[in-house]
């Protein structure tokens, strides 16, 4: 009997031992399947929580990591449970509690919590209902996501694609996008109005139906290149639905995205038309300067012949006139006609100007030689207007530089005469000095004369233009001579610039680029600038009808004493025989120009001329030739 009672006994110790042993494992094992669990639901980058089954706004539980998201610690969650439904916004309140009151099992939504600090965030919840049985529910279990990020990078995304379309309806410019097939996948308003077609109409053409029949294989060829080289840029002529020409400039990228490609044309129609306009008004101005230009040197020639005549002949007439009032008469006739001739001059320089055919002949001349001249030959106007004119030549200036003479003549002469005519009283200078490192001469004319305001420095080089009508009355001119002497310097790679201030005088600046010439250099040129001839091409034409030069020049000859006239005659001849930078045919063109006494004077400055050049050069020939040249002249000068 104890036998048994103890046999029982342990039996039933060993199923308690075994069931506690059961216990433990279980127990163990519940605690490890908590744990983690507890750490899957702790560690999820969301917010894990559980609400009761038949009242969804009392909270069971809810993860730690909440109080990262909305600033309230698990405990106070767990505390207060109606909490938890006090954090979704109130605007989402009604519409989030009406999708989980109508779902079955499973709810989704996405929707905004008010955080502790009144910051709004946006989260994306998931509940599912647990269940014991099918009828019995334990809880609901939810799963919060925070997605404020992706709402608001999808908030900028609507908001950039509103602004690109408001840029794609309202684009002043026309916008394609085509595949790669070049069929029309989309086209705004401004397109659509460019060619003429309703929206899904141009949707079902190629973009080279855009072009006219005979472009449109050249189109087909530019859509093969444009897919080639990804991007094209330049100006095309396609056409309107009613036929008329549509003139674009284009700018297409290929492969925006993958098979995507975009074009965009901005209309130049009326520009192209413009530039048509523009293109025909010059070439018809252009036409109508050159027409002008013919006709002012056909009418300077025509106007000048007979005039050259008149000044001859009323020359002869009061060097043989002994009346002083027909003298003076024919003195009026005489200083009136030169005015004339001066100003048909200017006239036609200014139109070659204009013209930009006026040819620059750089030759070796001698820089130093030419101003004293210059001075020598308005000293005695200077004088006469009792005004002192001095010249001032710095030591570096050099002896021979290399540029056109003729034309730095032009300029210089015309700066001296206004000098000396708008000065009243006072001074005029003539300095030059010489910068070797870019070999530039830079010549002043200054003067204490009328000045110009400050305000018309900008304009006294404009054609025409004097700095008040009442000097052209007084000192006369036409307002051409700055003008054609500023052109004239920008021709040589020069300019011309003043400094003046009205009643103290002015200054004009000239400055051109002339490079300084050794003499031996100047010895080696076989033919110096002081050959004043003009070129072959350029030779002036003698007039073919009425008194030509040559008779005035015969007429001055004539009105020689004979012994004077003989020697003079010799003296030419000698050197036409041993000079190649003079021909007595050559006095036919001063005597277009000249009285006879004046035509004597400018042999006289020939002479002088010429016998600088024979000096420099070492030319016995010549010297003694030129000497008597300029006794000859002399002493008819004297006489005079």
């Amino acid at each position: 009997m104890n036998t048994v009672i103890m046999i029982h006994l342990g039996v039933l110790l060993l199923g308690l031992w075994l069931v506690m042993h059961i216990h433990r494992r279980l127990t163990k094992k519940v605690r490890q399947t908590e744990a983690k669990y507890r750490a899957l639901v702790e560690y999820l980058p969301a917010i894990t929580y559980m609400l009761a089954p038949n009242d969804a706004k009392t909270l069971l539980y809810v993860s730690p990591q909440v109080s990262r998201y909305v600033g309230y610690t698990q405990q106070e969650l767990l505390e207060t449970p109606d909490t938890w439904h006090r954090l979704i916004y109130h605007e989402d309140y009604p519409r989030v509690m009406q999708a989980r009151d109508q779902a079955q099992k499973t709810f989704s939504s996405e929707y905004r919590l008010l955080t502790r600090d009144n910051r709004l965030i946006w989260v994306y919840d998931t509940v599912t209902t647990v269940y014991d049985a099918p009828e019995y529910p334990l809880f609901l279990q939810g799963v919060l996501f925070d997605i404020t990020k992706r709402k608001h990078a999808e908030q900028a995304l609507k908001e950039s694609q509103h602004r690109l379309k408001a840029l794609f309806d309202n684009s002043t410019e026309a916008i394609l996008f085509l595949n790669n097939d070049a069929q029309h996948i989309d086209a705004n308003p401004t397109a659509l109005s460019l060619f003429g077609y309703a929206h899904e109409d141009l949707l079902s053409l190629h973009f080279w139906e855009l072009a006219s029949e005979r472009n449109q294989e050249m189109m087909q060829d530019f859509w093969q290149i444009f897919l080639d080289t990804g991007a094209q840029y330049g100006e095309a002529a396609l056409q309107h639905r009613d036929g008329n020409a549509v003139e674009v400039e284009y700018h297409a990228v290929a492969h925006i995205v993958p098979g995507l490609h975009l074009v965009v044309l901005h209309n130049i129609t009326e520009r192209k038309q413009i530039e048509n306009a523009l293109k025909q008004a010059r070439s018809d101005a252009e036409t109508a300067s050159r027409l002008k230009s013919e006709f002012i040197a056909t009418m300077s020639h025509e106007i000048r012949t007979p005039l050259q005549a008149i000044l001859g002949f009323t020359d002869l007439l009061l060097q043989e006139e002994a009346d002083p009032k027909r003298r003076e008469k024919f003195d009026t006739i005489l200083r009136s006609g030169h005015n004339l001739l001066k100003l048909l001059e200017d006239i036609l320089l200014f139109s070659t100007l204009e013209t930009h055919e006026m040819p620059i002949h750089p030759r070796i001349f001698a820089l130093r030689e030419m101003l004293h001249h210059m001075y020598r030959h308005f000293l005695k106007t200077a004088q006469d207007q009792q005004l002192s004119f001095s010249l001032q030549l710095d030591e570096d200036v050099p002896v021979f530089v290399l540029g056109d003479e003729s034309q730095i003549l032009h300029i210089l002469e015309h700066l001296v005469q206004n000098a000396l005519k708008f000065t009243p009283t006072g001074q005029v200078k003539l300095s030059c000095s010489y910068d070797h490192t870019p070999g530039t001469v830079v010549m002043r004319i200054s003067d204490t004369g009328i000045g110009i305001p400050h305000e018309q420095d900008a304009t006294i080089f404009s054609p025409f233009v004097q700095i008040d009508s009442s000097y052209s009355r007084k000192y006369g001119g036409t307002g051409l001579g700055l003008a054609i002497c500023r052109r004239l310097a920008e021709l040589m790679g020069g300019t011309l610039t003043v400094e003046s201030r009205l009643n103290q005088g002015s200054t004009f600046t000239l400055t051109l680029p002339l490079p300084s010439v050794s003499p031996h250099q100047a010895s080696q040129d076989p033919r110096p600038s002081s050959d004043i001839r003009p070129e072959p091409e350029q030779q002036i034409p003698l007039p073919e009808s009425q008194s030509s030069p040559k008779t005035v020049h015969a007429q001055a000859m004539t009105m020689l004493p004979g012994d004077v006239r003989e020697q003079l005659q010799g003296i030419l001849e000698g050197l036409k025989a041993n000079c190649d930078i003079f021909d007595p045919a050559q006095l036919y063109t001063f005597a277009e120009q000249l009285t006879p006494f004046a035509w004597v004077q400018e042999l006289q400055t020939i002479s002088q001329h010429i016998y600088t050049v024979a000096d420099t050069f070492d030319d016995q020939a010549l010297q003694p030739i030129i000497k008597d040249l300029e006794e000859v002249l002399a002493a008819y000068g004297e006489e005079k």
